[in-house]
Formats: structure tokens, sequence, C-alpha cells
């Protein structure tokens, strides 16, 4: 008999829901197997069995904006689980995850950064079923020469979670609190109780391999300095270079049973190696054998923080090295990881030629902080994309730029990849709006950037989509810092006024005038303040207009910095007053949230940008939201079990109900009242998505195989 797990339940909202979309998307002539994840500035990699189907997935934490991942392997490549996160405790996560089984029980273990400590997340999930989580520890403890106290783990850094003496429990790599010799805390759990699945470390050693970096940016020299410990492998007096973070890595390069390491520092742009000639109990790596740049025949190169994890990227049993970026806001951000297929074996491995921007290219990804605008520039009737970021790495600095998609029936693709040649000019964070200022039948483009100051364009003939930039200073207007601007006929006079979001957190509002001039209304239109849940004095608000209840009246939706899309109900006679929040769509895609809108009347395309420089894409769940305040959480109208061979549900009031599986598919729709009953198809995680009169509700419930106990 098949048995059922219910997994979590989600937010209530008020009836409104996204669904997440996936038009296909060409560039390079290649249509795109992950467009529309939302990007990535330093990911960092492990793999699980997240749909407890005995197969690997492969999980990708992002620490820009601490968002998790998860990938299916499929014949054509590693595809994204838009549901995949929901398997992951993800308020909880942050700065860095790593999965491994410290417990032995054949099920990855959550790892991850708790301030300058480290959390840990045991899975207690049975066999064949997806991941549970239990808090098993809130910090993680060490003894230091005697003395317990909480384990250092610098927040920035990436440890080492591995065997180092071969006795069968799990050991940490760390560095100490100044940056530079690497700390071996040895867990105690063989020793002490003859298992593997308890945590309790003492330092065994506080200068492990005997050395430190030392990177010189004179001759662009990543090297190892010799340390001499003291007694007992504790520091000593001797001097080392400082640094402010590190990445470790420690496997056996050479089939010795010894934990050789590959270290990325905060500065140099390569990987260091160096090789263990020491023993289980006293590392040891000379630093005349180290060898940097790393590997020798393709060396990485990841300005200015590189990180390593060994994990099987290519699908054929073997672990292979992935290089990534591991600083948020800075170093490459696109095409930012690089994979190194391994040939030989798991404990001396060979590397292949390196894949330059290793599953990053099925992306739609152009820097950080992306903003998506949608407006049919060819006049053809189907939205194109313009689409621009903040910035982008390169050798001599951040530069601004845009891409150009042409919509179509079908979906986008790539027009231009240097769109108004943005790099060549000094500015940051364009952010367009699209319309006729000055009704002359030329679309016009008006471009917000960091420094307050909006830029015009101006098509060159009617229906060329081919723009030329007018001016630098349009109209005189001073907008806030990172102005986001909307151009919107408010008052319905016939001409486009000006809405202007930004870094403050505030709306600005403009009207324009007979001749083209405009008049400042107000600096806090409808006392909308979208500041940032921590930094307080940020809010980075980027306005777009949206109809939710196809009244025919267009509702104001605003996206910020914290990731909120929050919908406003304008009263455009009385901007200085405040407005009516109506509801908070229930986005959860990262930080820096950006949005445009795309208007026919039957759909509605929702477009999100991204701090990490991508874009996702919804629609306005059926069910249809309405304008009413967010309610206080309600009970559910209905219960779910299963019965015979699929999901029973018993509603005591009209249901709409949707079946996704992980990949984001839906695979069924049904409505009714009472019972209401739905074959699945096989064993597996499915997400349900259930509208009543009172609310929507979002669950996972897990059906296992015949014989397979619910956990």
């Amino acid at each position: 008999m098949a048995r059922l797990l219910l997994l979590g339940l989600g937010i209530i909202w008020a009836q409104v829901g996204l669904r997440r979309i996936a038009p296909p998307v060409v560039m390079a002539q290649e249509t795109l197997l992950n467009p529309w994840t939302g990007g990535w500035n330093a990911p960092q990699f492990s793999t699980i069995d997240g749909d407890g189907d005995g197969i690997a997935e492969l999980f990708v934490f992002d620490r820009a904006d601490n968002r998790a991942f998860l990938f299916q392997a499929t014949p054509q490549g590693w595809r994204w689980m838009p549901q995949g996160d929901t398997l992951f405790p993800t308020e909880k996560l942050s700065a860095w995850v790593l999965l491994r089984d410290y417990d032995g029980d054949g099920d990855k273990d959550l790892f991850t950064a708790v301030g300058s400590n480290i959390r840990v997340f045991q899975n207690i999930a049975s066999a064949g079923a997806p991941p549970r989580w239990r808090l098993a520890y809130d910090t993680l403890s060490s003894v230091y020469y005697g003395s317990s106290t909480y384990l250092y783990c610098g927040s920035i850094d990436i440890p080492t979670l591995t065997d180092i003496d071969n006795d069968g429990d799990t050991d940490l790599l760390v560095y100490e609190v100044l940056g530079s010799l690497i700390e071996w805390h040895r867990n105690q759990a063989q020793e002490l109780f003859g298992r593997a699945d308890t945590l309790i470390f003492v330092l065994q050693s506080g200068c492990w391999g005997h050395v430190f970096e030392n990177y010189d940016y004179n001759t662009n020299q990543f090297s190892f300095v010799s340390y001499t410990c003291g007694a007992g492998q504790r520091t000593s007096g001797e001097g080392r270079t400082y640094h402010s973070g590190g990445t470790i890595l420690a496997i056996d390069l050479n089939k010795d049973g010894l934990k050789d390491l590959i270290v990325g520092d905060d500065g140099p742009p390569y990987l260091i190696t160096g090789f263990n000639s020491g023993s289980l109990q006293v590392a040891h790596i000379d630093p005349a054998t180290a060898i940097s740049p790393y590997p020798p025949l393709a060396p990485a190169y990841m300005p200015s923080f590189p990180a390593t994890y060994y994990e099987d990227g290519t699908g054929d049993g073997l672990p292979d090295l992935i290089v990534a970026n591991n600083s948020p806001l800075a170093g490459r951000d696109t095409w930012s990881v690089w994979l190194y297929p391994n040939t030989a074996r798991a404990d001396s491995p060979h590397w292949a030629m390196p894949i330059g921007g290793w599953l990053h290219r099925s992306q739609i990804d152009i820097g950080t902080a992306a903003h998506p605008t949608l407006a049919d520039l060819n006049r053809d009737g189907y939205p194109d994309l313009l689409l621009s970021c903040e910035g982008f790495y390169t050798d001599t600095g951040q530069k601004a730029r845009a891409y150009l998609f042409w919509g179509s029936a079908t979906g986008f693709t790539l027009a231009d990849s240097n769109w108004l040649s943005l790099p060549t000019y000094t500015l940051r964070n364009p952010v367009f709006t699209v319309g006729d200022i000055d009704a002359n039948g030329r679309t016009d483009l008006l471009m917000g950037t960091s420094t307050g100051a909006l830029w015009r364009w101006e098509e060159n003939s009617p229906g060329s989509a081919s723009f030329s930039l007018l001016t630098q200073n349009f109209a005189g207007i001073s907008g806030p810092a990172f102005a986001a601007p909307l151009l919107y006929d408010y008052d319905q006079d016939g001409d486009l006024d000006l809405v202007i979001g930004g870094r403050p957190g505030r709306l600005s509002l403009y009207r324009q005038e007979a001749g083209g001039t405009f008049t400042h209304i107000t600096d806090s239109l409808g006392q909308i303040f979208m500041n940032d849940t921590l930094s307080t004095f940020l809010g980075f608000t980027r306005p777009a207009l949206i109809d939710l209840n196809k009244d025919g009246t267009l509702e104001l939706l605003v996206g910020n910095l914290t990731g909120f899309l929050w919908v406003y109900l304008p009263d455009w006679n009385t901007p200085t007053a405040p407005w009516p929040k109506v509801a908070e769509l229930p986005y959860a895609g990262g930080k820096r949230a950006s949005p445009t809108v795309w208007m026919t009347p039957d759909s509605v395309l929702l477009l999100v940008g991204t701090l990490r420089g991508g874009v996702q894409a919804f629609t306005l769940a059926p069910g249809g939201p309405t304008a009413n305040v967010l309610p206080a959480a309600q009970p559910k109208p209905y219960a779910v079990s299963v019965q015979g061979p699929g999901l029973h549900f018993v509603a005591n009031a009209p249901l709409e109900v949707e079946v996704y599986t992980l990949l984001g598919e839906r695979l069924q729709r049904f409505s009714g009242v009472g019972e209401l009953k739905w074959a699945v198809p096989g064993p597996g995680v499915y997400v349900l998505r259930v509208w009543s009169g009172v609310g929507l509700w979002v669950e996972k419930v897990w059906v296992g195989g015949e014989g397979v106990p619910a956990p």
C-alpha cells in the first residue's frame, strides 16, 4: 500500500498566487535548459538524493543572497527543480552550505554557517524518502588546549568536512581566527563512543600541514610558506601573513591515503595545491612540491576568490573538481563555474580540460542585479525583453550592460548582447522604462542610473527599434540614487508622467505638463516605504503596474532589496496620502527583486530580476487574486491522504487543486467539493497548490512505493 508524508505547509495568501513558467530562451543558437533560475554569483555545490529515488541530485547554494537550488540529472544535462529548495531549511541557511553524511546512515546531513560558527541539521529520513531535517547542533564547540569553547569558522571561508585520520568519523579543517593557519578539529566520536553519529571535537593541530599561504601582488605569485609548529602541534610565535578568508578542499590526490590540500584565497585569482607527505596524525606539506596556479595544464582563473568542490558533476560516478567564485558581490559573476572532469579515480584524480561556465551557461545571467523590462520594441505584438544590470565583472572593473531579446509566440531569442553599447559609458545600474514621451510616434527609452540621473534614448524612426542617446539629464530631473523609473499617465491627460523608485526605498512622482516639462509632486508617493529588513536605510524599490483582480484598474507593484513584491492600491488624486497595501505576492526568488509586467486581456507575465543577475518568470496562478488586505491564516478547509492508488481529498468547501512535480511541471488540475481523488503516476514528491474561497495553501506530499514506510 502506498504511504504518504505531509512535508510541510506553505504560507497562506489571500487568493494571490504566482505560478512559475518557463518560456523557451535561445542564446547563441542554443535553447537554454535552465533560463529562469535567477542566475548565480557565488554558487556552492554538494549532492544529495533529494526526491528519494536513489539517484543523487545536485544541490547548489548561492551565498550572494542565501538561495538554495536543486538540479535533477536528465539526458540533456542538469535540470533545475524549481520546487526543490522547499526540501531544505532555507530560512536557516547562511553564508555557506555543505552536505555531508556525518552520522554514517547513508543520507547527507547539512552543515551551514551561523555567525562565525557552524550549525548542523541531521537528515532523519527513512530509506527511500526525501530528506527530513532535525536541528542536531545549533552551534559546534571544540576543546582548545584543554578548554571547551565555540569552534571558530569564519563565515567568509569554506571549511572542509572529511575524515582526516581515516577512523570513520567526520573531522573538520578550518582557518584560525587570524585567517592564516589551518586548524584540524578532530572528531572524537569513534574514540569515545565507537560510532560516527556524534560531533565532539578537539583541536588536534593548530597548524595542520605546517604551511600558510602568501600572495605577492607585485609578482602575481601564490605560494605556501613553511610554518614551524610548537609542541603538540600548537601555534608558535612565528609570524605569518594574515588573510581575510580562504577556502579549503582536502582530498587524496595521489592515492597514498593522506588528505592533500587545494586552497583558494581572498585576493589571488588562482588555486594552490599542496601534497601531504606527513602521516594521518601529523600532516606536512612541503612548499617546494606545491603547485600554483592549479591545475597545471589548464589553471583555474577566478578573480577574486575561488572555491573548490569535489562532487560528481558529469554523472559518471566519479567526483569532479568544480571551481566557482566565492565572493558574493565581487569577482566573476557570469560563467563563474569551471568543471574539471575526473578521468581516473576518486583517490587519485586526473583532470580533463575544464568546461568553462559549466551549468551557469544554461541560464540567463547578465551579471549582478538584473533589471528586466518588457516592451514591444519591434511592434510585432509580442513582448521583447530588455535586460540590464548594475554591473558585470571585467578585468578593468565592473561595467554596466544590457541584452536585447526579441519576443515571439515561442519565447525569447537573444538579439544583441551589447545593446546600446552601455559598457562604453561610465555608469552603473541602468534601469529602463519604455514609452512615447513626446507623442511623436517614436518609442523613447528612459534609463535610470545609480547617480539618480535619467538618460533618454529615442527611436531613430518609427518601428525601427534602433535608438540614439538624446540626453544624460532628462528634463533636469535629479532622481534618487539607483533610480528606477516608470512611465505612466497617472492623471489621464494624454501624456506620460513619471514614477521613480530607488535606493532610499520610497517612490517619487513627477507630472508631465504641456510643453514637455515635468513638475515634481512628491518624494513619498502613497507614503510607501519599502526599506530592507536588515539595512533599514536601503530599499532599492522598483515600481511596475499590474491588474491583480482584472477589474481594469491598475495596481502599483513594488519590488525591493529584501526580495518583497508588494502591491498597493493607488489613489492618484491624493498622491501624498497613505495607500493601502493590498497584497504581498508569494515570491521567494532572492534579494533585489526588480519586477516588470506584460499584460494581455487574459494573462499576466511577470518577470523578476535578481541580485544574482538572472531572471525568474511567473504568471498569476489560477483562482485569481483579490484586492483585499492579507487576512490572518485560516484553517485548511480540506484533508488529504492516500487511499488505494492515489491522493484522496475531503473538502468542506469548493477547492481548486493543482499538482506539480519538483521540476515545476503541472501534472493535473481539478476542482470540486466533497470527495476528490487523483491517481498518482508513481512514487515521489508532489507539490500541491490548493485554492479555496479563503486562501491558497501550498504543501508537499511524499508518496512512497509498496512497502516503503513513512518517516
